[in-house]
C-alpha cells in the first residue's frame, strides 16, 4: 500500500506518499472531501475554529547524540513516547527519516550532496526489537519515510514507546536546511527519526521529503543531550539545563550580567573567552554534554562551533535572545540579538505573545531556515540583509512553529503569512517612515504568465523553484494585502489574531483560515478566495473613457481579469481641486465589467489606485488626462456605443510589460508602533528562505 502510491507518482522510485497529499485543487475554494468529513465528525467548525471534537496526537522525545566534528558525523539514540488521541485504532506508525534525502537513491527536487543518508540501527517497539522486512510485517524504510506495522493496534488513548539508534554524516555545504561548513560550523537539523502527523483530516501524512517542502510534525516535549568536544559552543532549541556544569565561570558571570540588564546586548563569550577551559568549563580533550529541554515544540535543531562568540540580550518580557557567530562577521552580527528582540516584541504585539523563554539565531552554512526557538542564517551580510533574514525567519516562530500547518502541501500558510509581516517589522526596526516596497515587483512580473500557479496547489508540485517562490511567498502576501483592503483593517487584524490564537499548537487547514476571516468580515468571500487562491486570475482596471456633459463629467472604468478588488479613484478637476472616490468590490460584482462615475464639474485628470495598494497588472490604463503629465489622453468628448461596447481588455492584446512601477505593491502607509495593526509584507523574490 505504502509503496504503490509513490510508484504511480515516481515510477522509478519506491518512496511512499499519501494519495490525499497531492490532489490538485480546482479553480474554486471549496474544501476537499476529507475536510468535509472532518466537519461531520465535529473536529472542524463552519466558523474556522477547531470543532468541539478536535483531537491531536502527541510525540515526546528523549535524545542522546554525539557530534564528532573531525569526522563530521552524528551518532544518536532516542526514545519516542507516542500518544494516540485519535478515535481510531492505529495498525501502523509512520516516521520521517529526512537525512535520507541525501542518500544516493533519493528522489529530490533540489540539488544535494550525497552522504549516504541515515544509517538506522536497532528499532524497539515497547521494548521488543522489531526487524526490517520489505513488506507485511516489522518495519520498512522507503527513502525518507519509515512504516512500522504494529503487532497489535494502538487503541485510542494508548501510548507506544519507540527506541531507535542511528547515525549519519552531516552534509557538506553548500546544501539546504542543514550542513557542515568546512568542519568549523555545523548546523544540524531534520537529523533524528521523527513521528509523522496523524491528523483528523487526512490521517497519516506520508508526504516524502524531497528538499523544497519543509515539515509537518506533532507537538511534544524534548529532552536532548548533545556531546561535543570541550570548547565547542552550542545554540539550540530549548533551555540549557546544566549551565553551571558546561560553561566557564566568566561566561556564567556574563549571563548573570545580561539577565540583570534587560534591553542591553552583553557579549558573554568574547574572543578572549573562546576555547576549552574558558567558554566551556572542561579542559581540552574532554567531552562536554549539553542538556536542553523544550516544551510544546514540534522539532529540535542545533548549531555548534569552536569559534563562536555569544551575545545575550534579555527582552522587557524576559525572553533571552541569543546570537552565536564567528569573529569574521562580528561587525554586522553584533546587532543580531537586537534584531531578534525587536522582531519578537513586535510580533508578540501584532499576533500573539511569544510563548517560550529563549530565542536563538546562529551563523553558519544555511542561508536562512527556521526551527522552534531558533534560526540558522548565513554570515557575510549587510546590516539590512541580516536584519531582513532574521525578521523573516524569526517570524516563522508564529507560522508554522506555533500555528502548525502542513508546510510541504500549503507553504503559503507559513511563508506567505510571514512574507506579509516581515517588511513592516523592518520598517519599525530601522525607523523608516514607511516600508521599502521599491524592490517588491515579483508578483507583477509573473502574474498571468505560465510561471504563475494557484496558491492552493500542493507546493511540492510547483517547480521550478522560482515558481514555488511566487506561489508560496510573493503572491500570498500580495493577496493578503488586497484582502485587508477588502474586509477592512480592523476586521483583518482581529481575524489574524483570532486565527493564531485558536490554532496555536494545532494543525489548521486553509479553509480554517478562510472561514475565520469570513467570520470577522461578516460575509462570504468565496468570490475572493477562488480567483486569488485557487486560480491564477489577475486584476486589471483601467480608465476607458471620460465624457464632459455640461457641468459634470462621466468617468467610465473597465475591469478585466477574474480578480475583483476595490478601486480607489483620484479625480482632478479643471479648477485644481482633488476628490477621492472608491469603487467597492461589491459594486464591481453588481455592475460587471464597467462602472460609470458621475462627477460634478469638469474632470481634467483621473488616477486609479494612486497609492499602489492593489496588484493591477497593467499600469498604462490607470491614468487619464492631466494625471499623466502630458495633457489629456485617452477617450474624450461624447461617448459612443462603439467605445462602451468594445471587447473588454481581457480580450485585447496583453501589454508587453505587465507590471506597475515601484509603488505598485505598497499596500498601506507605515503603521505606527503604537497601533497593533496587521502589516503587509515584503514580496521580494530574492528573500525567500535560501534553503
Amino acid at each position: 500500500m505504502l509503496l504503490s502510491l509513490l510508484a504511480a507518482l515516481f515510477p522509478a522510485a519506491a518512496a511512499p506518499i499519501s494519495a490525499q497529499s497531492l490532489v490538485e485543487t480546482p479553480d474554486q475554494p471549496a474544501p476537499p472531501a476529507a475536510f468535509r468529513e472532518a466537519e461531520r465528525a465535529d473536529t472542524r467548525s463552519p466558523d474556522g475554529r477547531p470543532g468541539a471534537g478536535y483531537w491531536q496526537n502527541r510525540a515526546d522525545y528523549v535524545i542522546e547524540a554525539t557530534l564528532d566534528p573531525v569526522a563530521g558525523r552524528v551518532t544518536g539514540r532516542e526514545t519516542i513516547t507516542y500518544l494516540n488521541n485519535a478515535p481510531d485504532s492505529l495498525d501502523r506508525l509512520v516516521l520521517h527519516l529526512d537525512q535520507n534525502v541525501f542518500a544516493p537513491s533519493a528522489r529530490r527536487n533540489r540539488r544535494a550532496p550525497v552522504t549516504g543518508g541515515m544509517d538506522l540501527g536497532t528499532v524497539l517497539l515497547n521494548g521488543a526489537e522489531v526487524e526490517a522486512h520489505p513488506v507485511g510485517r516489522g518495519y520498512q524504510e522507503a527513502l525518507t519515510l519509515l512504516e512500522l506495522l504494529l503487532p497489535e493496534p494502538l487503541e485510542p488513548g494508548a501510548t507506544a514507546s519507540l527506541e531507535l539508534s542511528w547515525s549519519f554524516t552531516v552534509p557538506p555545504a553548500p546544501t539546504f536546511r542543514t550542513g557542515n561548513l568546512d568542519f568549523d560550523v555545523f548546523a544540524v537539523a531534520q537529523w533524528y527519526p521523527r513521528m509523522a502527523v496523524y491528523d483528523d483530516v487526512y490521517g497519516w501524512d506520508e508526504t516524502p521529503y524531497l528538499g523544497d517542502g519543509e515539515f509537518y510534525l506533532e507537538y511534544g516535549d524534548f529532552d536532548v543531550a548533545l556531546t561535543l568536544p570541550s570548547g565547542w559552543l552550542v545554540g539550540a532549541t530549548g533551555v540549557l539545563q546544566n549551565e553551571s556544569e558546561v560553561l566557564g565561570d566568566a561566561v556564567l558571570d556574563g549571563l548573570a550580567r545580561a539577565r540583570s540588564h534587560a534591553g542591553e546586548t552583553v557579549q558573554v563569550v568574547t574572543p578572549e573567552l573562546q576555547g576549552p577551559g574558558a567558554a566551556t568549563r572542561a579542559p581540552e580533550g574532554s567531552p562536554v554534554t549539553w542538556r536542553f529541554t523544550a516544551e510544546n515544540v514540534r522539532d529540535f535543531a542545533f548549531s555548534t562551533s569552536a569559534n563562536y562568540l555569544w551575545d545575550v540580550r534579555v527582552s522587557a518580557a524576559g525572553v533571552e535572545n541569543y546570537a552565536f557567530y564567528r569573529p569574521q562577521v562580528a561587525e554586522t552580527w553584533a546587532e543580531a540579538a537586537r534584531y531578534v528582540d525587536v522582531t519578537i516584541a513586535t510580533l508578540s504585539e501584532w499576533i500573539l505573545p511569544y510563548p517560550w523563554s529563549r530565542a536563538t539565531t546562529t551563523e553558519g552554512p544555511v542561508g536562512g531556515m527556521e526551527y522552534p526557538m531558533m534560526v540558522f542564517i548565513s554570515g557575510g551580510r549587510s546590516p539590512r540583509s541580516l536584519a531582513g533574514v532574521t525578521i523573516h525567519e524569526m517570524a516563522h516562530q508564529w507560522f508554522p512553529m506555533i500555528v502548525g500547518s502542513m508546510e510541504a502541501k500549503h507553504a503559503f500558510m507559513d511563508e506567505g503569512f510571514v512574507s506579509y509581516f516581515d517588511e513592516e517589522v523592518a520598517a519599525r526596526l530601522w525607523g523608516d517612515e514607511e516600508p521599502r516596497w521599491g524592490e517588491n515587483q515579483g508578483y507583477l512580473r509573473v502574474a498571468g504568465t505560465e510561471a504563475e500557479v494557484p496558491i492552493l496547489r500542493h507546493t511540492d508540485l510547483v517547480s521550478p523553484y522560482g515558481a514555488r517562490g511566487l506561489a508560496a511567498y510573493t503572491k500570498p502576501a500580495v493577496m493578503l494585502g488586497a484582502l485587508r483592503e477588502v474586509v477592512g483593517r480592523d476586521a483583518f487584524a482581529a481575524a489574524f489574531q483570532d486565527y493564531a490564537s485558536e490554532w496555536a499548537f494545532r494543525h489548521p487547514q486553509p479553509w480554517d483560515f478562510f472561514r475565520t476571516v469570513e467570520r470577522h468580515a461578516g460575509r462570504d468571500l468565496d468570490w475572493f478566495w477562488g480567483p486569488a487562491f485557487a486560480s491564477t486570475a489577475t486584476l486589471d482596471v483601467g480608465v476607458l473613457a471620460v465624457e464632459h456633459q455640461g457641468g459634470s463629467s462621466v468617468v467610465v472604468l473597465e475591469r478585466s481579469g477574474g480578480l475583483i478588488l476595490p478601486t480607489p479613484v483620484r479625480i482632478t478637476r479643471s479648477d485644481g481641486s482633488i476628490e477621492e472616490h472608491s469603487v467597492s468590490a461589491d459594486r464591481w460584482r453588481a455592475e460587471g465589467r464597467r462602472v460609470r462615475l458621475i462627477i460634478a464639474g469638469r474632470v481634467e485628470g483621473v488616477a486609479l489606485d494612486p497609492d499602489g495598494r492593489f496588484p493591477d497588472v497593467e499600469s498604462s490604463n490607470d491614468v487619464w488626462g492631466s494625471e499623466v503629465g502630458g495633457g489629456p489622453q485617452g477617450l474624450q468628448g461624447p461617448l459612443h456605443d462603439a467605445d462602451l461596447h468594445r471587447p473588454p481588455a481581457s480580450h485585447r492584446p496583453a501589454p508587453t510589460q505587465p507590471h506597475k512601477g515601484p509603488q505598485a505593491l505598497r499596500m498601506h502607509p507605515h503603521t505606527p508602533s503604537s497601533t497593533p495593526a496587521i502589516p503587509t509584507s515584503s514580496l521580494r523574490l530574492d528573500r525567500f528562505d535560501p534553503v
